[in-house]
């Protein structure tokens, strides 16, 4: 299941499918990824794995072919603007806009491998 969803981390196209919720919070797979990363005892191969999956989520953008093709519908997404949040000179990508609740449990793992 990491494998399927660090595909989707791949390309930002598939980036609603990490946002798609149920009624319940935590059905929803960004939960349950930085639960793992958060584990004690989770290895070192599925930590860098959910880090990998991190650094896309925060660098990868549409490209304008992308922008062609229909969108994805899913069928209970949170309520996220796709749109980048901006100001003059920044603009946020849709992945890092779905990290913002998570960015604490971002802070722990790197604050952990630096100590």
């Amino acid at each position: 299941l990491l494998k399927l969803l660090n595909t989707w981390c791949q390309n930002p196209r598939y980036y609603i499918l990490l946002a798609t919720c149920s009624e319940h919070e935590n059905l929803s797979p960004l939960p349950a990824i930085f639960k793992l990363l958060m584990a004690p005892k989770s290895t070192t191969s599925v930590v860098n794995v959910i880090l990998d999956m991190i650094e896309k989520l925060l660098t990868l953008t549409e490209d304008e072919e992308d922008k062609e093709i229909p969108p994805i519908e899913t069928f209970n997404s949170s309520v996220i603007d796709k749109g980048g949040i901006t100001n003059e000179t920044n603009i946020i990508n849709f992945g890092s806009k779905i990290l913002i609740p998570h960015i604490p449990s971002i802070l722990e793992v790197m604050k952990r491998r630096i100590a």
